[in-house]
């Protein structure tokens, strides 16, 4: 490879040609391809490289739309880029300049638009793209162009790979209840079935995680509790997570309503599910009443904001588990779970949608169900409402503030 000097302009013009002259078409694409791909290989690794000194913003966009260009609805192109280049993506999406990211996932996207690439036979790309959303999440420095274009790669990951292969690879770390990348991901998904709906999806992997996450949330909120300190310092983010998830899982109804036997739906009714989400309502109950501010960097923030809408979120889940199985509406009423929507059934100023959704949950676990219904008669006097002669909660007007 000829060595150019840091910023030559000879071999900026000789990238624009290459750049430029993809649009002949598919055959000039195969030619310059062919004449320049391993001296782009080694520019790439050399401006990419820390150890390099090379810093060049214009060489570096320039390699990046070349690459771009040369794979552009050129399926051998596009496959000969990725196994030549792929290890080098995972850099130029972390690159420190937006420019360059921006330019980076344009090319990711050509590259991704053939079943010729497999964006997750390289797990590190995977890795970088949750990482940039993450960057941009903690840092603002949002770009929606390159915010876009991310959710696009990731979002033609969801529809053309199984998302629970997707999952198992981001699954590797078993002593932790949540990590950054699978986070992103959970937020990923949730914004594309929100968008897109649910599909053919199954997104199996959501009913573990809630599993693990809500038997987290409930033990670290019911230590804390007993102990008077502070909470797990992980407990915030898992828990928002543990509500994406939820609120993930709930708009998967229109397709447990139009398919019989929804495999996401029968594997939640014959898990531990319902009892865990049961579980983190309660330790809820008596958690978030107490919690103060963690430190100083709080003071001036609500510290519930970070649980905001998270039993609404848990009520809202139980509901949609247990939907007209009356053995589901029978372990929930068993553990509790009549009880502990009840004492949600009060007007929150800070959770508008906690009422509604105690009593729509409610209405769900006693619809058709003698024994919840009896269970609700057995608690005698209560501040939400009675039960009619047909079994239907009729719940009182006003501020309910009194437990049960």
């Amino acid at each position: 490879m000829k060595i150019y000097e840091e910023g030559s302009e000879e071999l900026k013009n000789k990238l624009k040609l290459i750049r430029n002259g993809c649009v002949e078409g598919p055959q000039k694409q195969s030619q310059l391809a062919e004449a320049h791909i391993a001296e782009i290989k080694e520019l790439l690794v050399q401006y990419t490289s820390p150890q390099s000194g090379f810093y060049d913003l214009t060489v570096l966009n320039l390699l990046t739309q070349s690459l771009s260009n040369l794979v552009t609805q050129h399926p051998s192109n596009q496959k000969l880029v990725w196994n030549e280049f792929g290890d080098q993506f995972p850099r130029l999406i972390a690159y420190p300049d937006m420019q360059i990211v921006q330019t980076s996932l344009i090319l990711i996207r050509n590259l991704s638009s053939t079943a010729n690439v497999r964006l997750l036979s390289r797990r590190p790309v995977l890795i970088a793209l949750l990482d940039l959303f993450i960057k941009l999440e903690r840092t603002h420095e949002d770009d929606d162009s390159v915010f876009h274009l991310a959710f696009v790669i990731v979002s033609s990951i969801i529809e053309n790979e199984d998302v629970d292969t997707v999952w198992n690879i981001l699954d590797t770390f078993e002593d932790e209840p949540l990590t950054p990348p699978q986070a992103a991901f959970i937020k990923c998904l949730d914004a594309y079935i929100h968008q897109s709906g649910p599909g053919n999806l199954k997104a199996l992997f959501l009913i573990p995680f809630l599993m693990r996450t809500l038997d987290f949330c409930r033990t670290s909120m019911l230590s804390s509790t007993s102990a008077q300190g502070e909470p797990d310092p992980r407990l915030g983010s898992v828990v928002q997570t543990s509500l994406v998830a939820a609120e993930t899982f709930t708009v998967f109804q229109s397709a447990f309503e139009e398919t019989r036997n929804h495999p996401l739906l029968a594997s939640a009714r014959s898990s531990q599910l319902p009892e865990l989400a049961v579980g983190a309502l309660e330790a809820s109950l008596e958690f978030l009443p107490s919690i103060k501010p963690f430190s100083k960097e709080s003071e001036h923030d609500d510290p519930l904001k970070q649980f905001a809408n998270f039993k609404p979120a848990l009520m809202r889940l139980i509901s949609v588990v247990a939907g007209s199985d009356a053995d589901v509406k029978e372990r929930i009423g068993s553990v509790g779970g009549l009880r502990a929507c009840m004492n949600c059934a009060h007007v929150d100023m800070r959770e508008s949608s906690q009422r509604e959704s105690a009593l729509f949950t409610l209405s769900v676990l006693l619809k058709n169900h003698t024994s919840n219904q009896q269970r609700v008669r057995d608690l005698g006097d209560t501040p939400v409402g009675v039960l009619d002669a047909q079994g239907v909660l009729q719940p009182f007007e006003g501020k309910n503030t009194r437990q049960i």
